[in-house]
């Protein structure tokens, strides 16, 4: 069994305040809120577990981390009995979650709002919430449900998994792969490979300057707009239904050849790269442009 040096282990016995009819039952929900800082280690990765509560992680100029949680239930009981816990693990990472006193009902929930100086790395995992990052490196992996996730400021690869919710991210993140159904798709910046999926929903894409591809996004319900600079290359289908393939102006720094064109359908290449890129949706239109002049 892995060994854990305790940073904090925190039994919350505050009041609980009585909030009214919850809507997942006709019961009153009570409530508890805590502060605690934990010293900070430099260089190290961050996880933050939850559910049914949103999860905020941004830097700060701090010195500690700083963990702002409110945990909510049906059972004023169980409330009191709930322990928000931060603990280092063996390779350093900052572990936080909320732990009730038996198995989480579907009524439990608790939200993290956490100040960092900096991470090495984020893991944030909750349901029913929203996810936000805002100037601290990766690599990240976030996952939720029925939340939006966002990245702000963003250094190091992505992967984002959400249903019925938007994933937005900016910055100069490496590597993006982004999922999520009924939700909006918005990335600018990125420097790797690009995978977006969505259904319901548009997706936007803006890469950097010095980004090679490939480019991966599949849509329905949805447009795709791409936007490449002139480092991007190798040969990219777009195909639509109910909708059309609209291609340019490229400038003369930016050499295209246009292997196939229909209304609905496109096969172009970029240099002379080999990779393949593809962009799919239905009941939309596709765009592909150029940074060059943004």
């Amino acid at each position: 069994m892995s060994i854990r040096n305790r940073l904090a282990s925190l039994a919350i016995a505050a009041s609980t305040l009585t909030l009214g009819a919850c809507a997942l039952a006709d019961q009153p929900r009570h409530e508890k809120s805590l502060d605690m800082n934990i010293a900070h280690v430099e260089a190290e990765s961050l996880k933050v577990e939850s559910r049914n509560g949103s999860i905020t992680i941004a830097a700060h100029d701090g010195d500690a981390v700083e963990i702002h949680a409110r945990i909510y239930g049906q059972d004023k009981a169980r409330v009191d009995a709930a322990v928000v816990r931060a603990e280092r693990e063996d390779d350093g990472s900052l572990h936080v979650w909320a732990e009730w006193p038996s198995e989480p009902k579907n009524s439990e929930g608790a939200t993290f709002a956490i100040q960092i100086p900096s991470t090495a790395g984020i893991h944030a995992d909750t349901s029913n919430g929203a996810i936000s990052i805002t100037g601290l490196a990766g690599p990240y992996n976030l996952d939720t449900s029925n939340g939006a996730i966002e990245i702000v400021q963003a250094i190091g690869d992505v992967r984002a998994d959400t249903s019925n919710g938007g994933i937005t991210v900016n910055g100069t993140p490496g590597s993006v792969r982004a999922d999520t159904s009924n939700g909006t798709i918005r990335l600018t910046g990125a420097t790797g490979p690009i995978t977006a999926d969505s259904s319901n929903g548009k997706i936007e894409i803006t890469l950097a300057d010095a980004n090679a591809g490939p480019v991966v996004a599949d849509t329905s319900n949805g447009s795709i707009v791409l936007a490449v600079g002139p480092a991007f290359g190798g040969v990219l289908v777009a195909d639509t239904s109910n909708g059309k393939v609209k291609f340019g102006p490229f400038p003369e720094s930016q050499p295209t050849t246009i292997v196939e064109a229909e209304d609905d359908t496109m096969k172009v290449r970029f240099g002379q790269a080999t990779h393949a890129s593809r962009l799919d949706t239905s009941n939309g239109t596709i765009t592909i442009r150029s940074t060059a002049g943004e």
